[in-house]
């Protein structure tokens, strides 16, 4: 911490501005508050120069650094008109997504991601903590900014697991509150030159399968639909988690955009066929 590690007397921006040329990734922590939260005058600390946590992230952008935007429990990367000049190359910086959820394997994918060997799932927040990447990732309300050197030697990494078979037609129950209903959802899955592709439909309409991964018996995979709420054009994203075991996936499903809840909704697809 700041505090901690900066000596009594030194220049705060300078030692602040030394920090980040010293790293190798610059990681940015985005919690759902973080375009809200005020400073001392009752503004938002965006908007302060003075406020250290936006000089660091503006000086990493400045010198070129590499700058991972790390979105917590499905916060969504701002508006460029939210943003205060300095800042806004921070939007084309590719952004990971870390939720409770899922936080082994988003961990994982951030420590690989980093140049460091996959860990085990019950090492994950043991390793984060060793490598200085984050101490306190689940506390994450507003701003936080994480400065990574990368001192420690990696973990050994373990055998890797044979992938699931998951090619077919899988069908399962999905209930959606909002009209209290639950419809049957078809999911179709093939692998062409070791790339998962498919489609997964939504209230019964196919959707093309994007950003798909499978690493064992787990499968990750996003679709994207399209909607109007009065007039107004709105992107709904639904990303899919599920564990593979034979025939069966157990699914979880959650839906960001519009007016839509996000709370995730769990079901169980069957493979119905192998083609």
């Amino acid at each position: 911490m700041d505090i901690d590690d900066i000596p009594l007397g030194q220049d705060f921006a300078a030692a602040l501005r030394e920090n980040v040329r010293l790293a190798d990734v610059v990681l940015v922590i985005i919690g759902p508050k973080w375009l809200s939260v005020a400073g001392e005058e009752g503004r938002r600390r965006l908007d302060d120069e003075r406020d250290f946590v936006r000089f660091e992230v503006a000086e990493a952008l400045r010198q070129g650094k590499r700058v991972i935007p790390i979105l917590v429990n499905d916060t969504l990367l701002p508006k460029a008109a939210d943003l205060p000049d300095d800042l806004q190359p921070l939007l084309v910086c590719q952004a990971l997504h870390l939720a409770d959820a899922r936080f082994n394997r988003d961990a994982a994918d951030l420590i690989q991601a980093l140049g460091g060997a996959e860990p085990k799932p019950s090492s994950v927040r043991r390793w984060l903590v060793a490598g200085g990447i984050a101490a306190a990732l689940a506390a994450i309300a507003g701003w936080q900014l994480i400065v990574r050197n990368a001192q420690e030697p990696p973990v050994p990494a373990e055998p890797k697991q044979a992938d699931a078979d998951v090619n077919g037609t899988w069908e399962g129950e999905v209930f959606y509150e909002w009209d209290r209903r639950k419809v049957a959802e078809r999911f179709r899955f093939s692998s062409i030159g070791g790339a998962l592709t498919g489609s997964a439909s939504f209230l019964g309409v196919p959707r093309g399968i994007l950003s798909a991964e499978l690493k064992g018996n787990t499968i990750a995979f996003e679709t994207r639909t399209r909607g109007s709420i009065n007039e107004k054009e709105i992107e709904y994203v639904h990303r899919y988690r599920g564990e593979v075991s034979g025939d069966q996936m157990r699914m979880v499903m959650q839906t960001v955009g519009g007016y839509d809840t996000g709370v995730p909704r769990e079901f169980v697809a069957r493979r119905i066929s192998r083609e």
